[in-house]
């Protein structure tokens, strides 16, 4: 399932996912935890998405709400700097923090 600082209904008391799969003992499978590349930093507009790729027409991704990304993403800059390490090496810090049975699989 997708999850990752932008994504996170894997939490959601409604779903009910995580806590489902932590109660059967299951490990979950992260995908996009890098928010299906934003947290590179080598996007800094919708525009900079090749004709095709499918953040062209994803909501998360909009022109409209592009910018709340941006400000996301600057705060783990800020925080990254702090520490020493990319935004993308925080990103997946933070993620295995969720647990020994979140497994990210970045690519």
């Amino acid at each position: 399932m997708e999850y990752s600082p932008f994504e996170i209904a894997i939490e959601s008391t409604q779903t009910k996912v995580l806590s489902t799969a932590r109660e059967l003992g299951v490990a979950l499978v992260a995908y996009s935890p890098l928010a299906r590349g934003f947290m590179t930093g080598k996007y800094k507009s919708p525009d900079d998405f090749e004709e095709g790729d499918f953040r062209k027409i994803a909501p998360r991704y909009s022109k409209e709400n592009f910018p709340k990304n941006l400000e996301l993403l600057n705060k783990f800059e800020e925080i990254a700097a702090k520490k020493g390490c990319t935004p993308s090496q925080l990103c997946l810090a933070w993620l295995l923090a969720q647990g020994d049975d979140i497994f990210p699989i970045p690519g």
